[in-house]
């Protein structure tokens, strides 16, 4: 490549000693021997850089030296030492400043062909990524946080119900789509990678679709672009994914382990992790819990008498009579096959527990059709205010016991726990 630009260079120089002796021959005497010689050095130089320069130079040098053996061709030039000088002078301060306008050329060549090299590998991928994520329910995001101004791919408008269409939206207008229990955890989830406290984040959360219902979405996010000098957050790139389904479907399993899957109510395991809470309560408050333990009497009997399928209905028949009787921050729970548990979070005294007691006995006492039969059942209810002083199974104990005296005491009442 070196050599083929001197040669360059060399050719050049060389076409304009072929001019300047031409013009010679017509008797059109030049006013220096390194004119035209010179010229086709700098267009060397700027054509093939040093490499072409050299060749240039060395062309024009040879004949400068032959004709300084006869200096009658060119008597003006010749004549002064200082006209000399100047020629050459003034033809490397040329050569040298188009030697560098042409690096400066060349890096501006190079790199406008790598940016444009590297904006086809980017649309490139970029049409690969679509394709890899055609159909796949991940919403692509892109945020100018100078602007607050956020760009969404199709999908995110899919995933809030509305016509695959690219989205443009602000910050704050995503915001107020974000479920208000879920919108701070998001937010400093975000902060903190926007603060750079941590490289990226994955948050989970609820946005508000288009049809009004909440949509459970994964969101990942980090910052691709900050200011140099200060460290300033000023692009950040991210992804949403839709994972309602899997969601609900861990609501679910989370459902039937604390659940009793006949009735809907709470198994004992949930009905002990309330009733620990209720204690921690309890301990700063004046007021105090209180358990109704509860069975249907005679259930065998109908199970005997009318077959499995009745007295199944009957007892979610009768779970849903208590559970009306009770506020929703009561819990009622299945602990057996026919028994029951009622923890009221907070009555006045010992009365008040009776009296909720005694609400439930007179709403299950009430005929109920189960599996096409008519079945009329009541209930022996055991009560047991909370003492200060009892553990959770100490206090379920009292409230058995109590049921039991019910039970003793003939059935159909209720009991108050010593």
């Amino acid at each position: 490549m070196g050599i083929r630009a001197a040669l360059g260079g060399a050719g050049l120089a060389l076409l304009g000693v072929l001019i300047a002796e031409g013009l010679l021959a017509a008797g059109l005497r030049p006013l220096s021997p390194l004119g035209w010689p010179g010229g086709g050095m700098l267009v060397g130089a700027a054509l093939y850089g040093p490499p072409g320069a050299l060749g240039g130079t060395l062309v024009a040098g040879i004949y400068f030296a032959a004709q300084s053996m006869a200096p009658e061709r060119f008597p003006i030039f010749f004549a002064s030492p200082a006209v000399i000088a100047g020629w050459i002078v003034t033809l490397a301060v040329l050569g040298f400043m188009l030697m560098s306008m042409r690096r400066r050329l060349m890096r501006q060549l190079v790199s406008a062909r790598a940016l444009e090299e590297t904006q086809g590998e980017l649309q490139l991928a970029n049409q690969r990524l679509e394709l890899a994520l055609d159909g796949s329910g991940i919403a692509l995001w892109d945020t100018n946080l100078a602007t607050r101004e956020v760009v969404l791919s199709s999908a995110w408008s899919e995933l809030l119900g509305g016509p695959a269409l690219e989205t443009r939206s602000t910050v704050e207008g995503l915001m107020r789509l974000i479920h208000p229990d879920d919108l701070q955890p998001a937010v400093e989830a975000s902060m903190d990678v926007v603060r750079g406290k941590r490289h990226a984040y994955s948050q989970e959360h609820r946005v508000r679709a288009s049809d009004g219902r909440w949509v459970w979405i994964l969101s990942r996010g980090r910052v691709i672009e900050r200011e140099p000098k200060t460290g300033r957050a000023l692009r950040m790139i991210g992804t949403n994914i839709d994972i309602t389904a899997r969601r609900l479907a861990e609501e679910r399993m989370q459902s039937l382990a604390q659940h009793d899957g006949l009735t809907g109510t709470a198994n004992r395991a949930l009905l002990f992790e309330r009733i620990g809470r209720a204690l921690v309560r309890a301990k700063r408050s004046k007021r105090r819990p209180a358990l109704l333990y509860l069975d249907v009497d005679h259930f065998k009997d109908v199970n005997d008498r009318l077959g499995h399928a009745a007295g199944d209905a009957l007892l979610k028949a009768f779970a849903g009579r208590v559970e009306r009787c009770v506020r929703e921050a009561d819990t009622v729970a299945r602990v057996g096959g026919d028994e029951f548990v009622v923890l009221l979070e907070d009555v006045a005294d010992g009365d008040g527990a009776r009296r909720v007691a005694e609400k439930i006995a007179a709403a299950v006492g009430q005929p109920t059709r189960a599996d096409g039969h008519d079945i009329a059942v009541t209930t022996s209810i055991g009560v047991a205010l909370h003492d200060r002083a009892e553990n959770a199974d100490e206090w379920m104990k009292r409230a058995d016991e109590a049921l039991y005296e019910a039970k003793a005491a003939g059935r159909d009442t209720v009991r108050l726990a010593a």
